[in-house]
């Protein structure tokens, strides 16, 4: 993974230079070059979860290690909006889904970002993702969780990230599926596992199944 040094500096040149590989940052142009595009395209999905697993918890499916090209192209999406990376960040997260899913038509909900989050980086990173990589398995994306305020998670330890998911989402009304159908969760990075953990409870109390989940890279592990 890049130092935050690296990530500011490439950033900073994102916006006065043209775009250049969102992986290896060497040649200008747009989304991948043939190698980092090749990277992501022969990651294999694994089933992944954290060491112990937070209580409630649901199966956890990873494309791959947040380390290296994958951690720098969804840095790229995420922090930078670098939408021309959606196609193959949907291709790898339709993988994942692929081998979380056995129903052939998964319902996803994907992992709500808080307002904060969407104000500083400009959208919901991860609904298209979600519904890019839904059109590809054939599924269905219920966007039926919204995200309270919180602190932001990056640089807490694993207590405190289980604190702070506590409650940490609500229903929405619009995009509920019917009680008792079967959902595969969605996110882009999977750390302490407190997100899945709380999105999966919060489901539930809604009368929904949470089956699985689907996650790009898994953040400081090897998926099993």
């Amino acid at each position: 993974m890049s130092s935050p040094k690296t990530s500011t500096l490439r950033a900073i040149a994102d916006l006065v230079l043209p775009q250049s590989c969102a992986g290896c940052g060497r040649r200008p142009l747009p989304g991948l070059c043939a190698p980092c595009l090749l990277t992501l395209e022969t990651r294999t999905p694994a089933s992944t979860a954290p060491d112990p697993p937070p209580r409630g918890m649901p199966p956890c499916v990873a494309a791959g290690l947040y380390a290296g090209v994958l951690a720098e192209v969804i840095i790229a999406y995420k922090e930078r909006g670098r939408h021309d990376l959606t196609r193959p960040l949907a291709a790898l997260l339709a993988r994942s889904i692929a081998l979380a899913d056995d129903t052939g038509a998964p319902v996803l909900v994907p992992v709500p970002t808080t307002f904060a989050a969407r104000r500083r980086r400009g959208s919901d990173h991860l609904r298209p993702l979600a519904e890019a990589a839904a059109r590809l398995v054939g599924g269905t994306v219920a966007p039926c969780l919204r995200a309270r305020r919180r602190p932001d998670s990056v640089g807490l330890d694993r207590g405190a990230r289980l604190r702070a998911a506590r409650g940490a989402y609500a229903p929405r009304f619009a995009g509920r599926p019917r009680r008792g159908t079967p959902v595969l969760i969605v996110d882009d990075v999977l750390t302490s596992g407190a997100t899945l953990s709380e999105v999966a409870r919060t489901l539930t109390t809604m009368g929904l199944r949470p089956v699985g989940a689907a996650v790009l890279a898994v953040a400081g592990r090897r998926a099993k």
